[in-house]
């Protein structure tokens, strides 16, 4: 399969269906942002007594 002709169809997607676009980029955007604030809930109830375990 053509790599442009492939991106070129996901591009027409897209525009035609600019809701379900929306729906992907917030559920993408959801995703990395819960997985940057459970990062920090993590880093923050880390006992820094304990050391470098790795």
């Amino acid at each position: 399969m053509n790599e442009n002709t492939f991106k070129e169809r996901l591009k027409l997607f897209f525009i035609k269906n600019q809701r379900s676009s929306l729906r992907i980029r917030l559920f993408n955007f959801s995703l990395k942002l819960l997985s940057c604030l459970l990062y920090i809930i993590r880093v923050l109830l880390e006992n820094p007594s304990q050391g470098n375990e790795w």
